[in-house]
């Protein structure tokens, strides 16, 4: 539901200070989706999808350091993996590709300019 998607920059409000929800929407997305294989999991993500699901369930403010870590890559992969299914990417996270470059390059601690 797009309803709740927030502001798409990512920043402090009603959501904390992670701000959107698309932040927990790709860890749901990527833990619970078929977009990498079970074998190849760990290796991109740093953590197995129960570790995933676990931080998305137990979502704190702020988030640690290792929260915002898996957030990052959760997004990359979701954006740039070659998984051919963006459609359906946008589709669990009710929200655009670019809206989720727009909240990869929020989140905090990473400065990609």
């Amino acid at each position: 539901d797009r309803a709740d998607a927030g502001a798409a920059d990512g920043h402090s409000g009603e959501w904390g200070l992670m701000g959107n929800p698309i932040y927990r929407r790709s860890l749901k997305t990527m833990s619970d989706g078929p977009f990498v294989e079970d074998w190849e999991f760990q290796t991109l993500m740093g953590v197995s999808r129960d570790e995933m699901r676990l931080i998305h369930d137990n979502w704190e403010e702020p988030p640690s350091d290792e929260t915002l870590s898996v957030v990052r890559d959760a997004l990359n992969n979701l954006i740039g993996y070659p998984h051919g299914r963006m459609a359906e990417v946008e589709e669990m996270i009710s929200a655009t590709k670019a809206e989720m470059i727009t909240a990869l390059s929020s989140v905090p601690g990473l400065d990609l300019r």
